[in-house]
């Protein structure tokens, strides 16, 4: 009988454990180089980058932060030779996302500050602040 009650409480715990371990807060990741779902946010943010550009872009110096189906990404756009930056040197960002199943850009633009940022969070505020990589602190 104590056998058996030592192995039903160890499953309680354990179940208990999990369920605690299930309810914390997912914390932001960036996805691997060439993964599927980095190539996927990125083809989805080229898709109004490029209409606007009037051309095929390159994204470079990619930063990415993605959690519970929201994605944010800051980087370069430069034109196919990588030499020429047809918005502007300024950073490209973007909001997305994970509307069954694909991604989709809320919130674009390019700037040489964190007011796109700052906009995006205005616009959608449901999304994880953690996304944003500590920048809506200095918004106004």
């Amino acid at each position: 009988m104590f056998i058996l009650k030592n192995k039903v409480s160890v499953f309680v715990c354990f179940a208990l454990l999990l369920g605690i371990g299930s309810t914390l807060p997912a914390a932001p990741y960036t996805p691997k180089v060439g993964s599927k779902e980095r190539t996927s946010i990125l083809n989805a943010l080229r898709v109004p980058v490029e209409k606007e550009a009037k051309q095929k872009v390159i994204f470079y110096s990619v930063s990415m932060r993605v959690e519970k189906g929201w994605a944010f990404v800051t980087c370069l756009s430069k034109d196919k030779t990588g030499k020429k930056y047809p918005l502007g040197e300024l950073n490209t960002d973007g909001l997305l996302r994970k509307i069954n199943g694909r991604w989709k850009v809320l919130h674009w633009g390019v700037a040489g500050d964190i007011g796109v940022a700052c906009d995006a969070y205005k616009k959608y505020p449901k999304s994880p602040k953690a996304i944003f990589g500590g920048v809506l602190g200095g918004c106004g």
